[in-house]
């Protein structure tokens, strides 16, 4: 939950998170802009437009999208990671 269409949140490693809107950033509005992550666990693809975008830092790398998705801040304490828009 969160963000406008669900949150993704990534584990670079042991201490590194990222955290992205899965709103597509083509045709946002639509229903069906929303991104999933791939089986091989590297893109998260829009189910619309087809668009990938890489899901260490959310930067397209193949179709229509204009822009890298919305990104959070997190941080993570050793114990709970914080996901916030600031």
């Amino acid at each position: 939950t969160g963000g406008y269409r669900g949150i993704v949140i990534y584990h670079l490693s042991q201490y590194d998170y990222v955290a992205f809107d899965r709103a597509c950033t083509f045709d946002w509005e639509k229903d069906c802009a929303q991104t999933e992550v791939d089986e091989d666990n590297i893109f998260l693809v829009c189910s619309c437009c087809e668009s990938k975008y890489l899901i260490t830092d959310g930067s397209p790398v193949e179709g229509p999208a204009p822009r890298s998705l919305r990104q959070y801040s997190t941080y993570f304490d050793g114990t709970y990671l914080y996901v916030s828009n600031q």
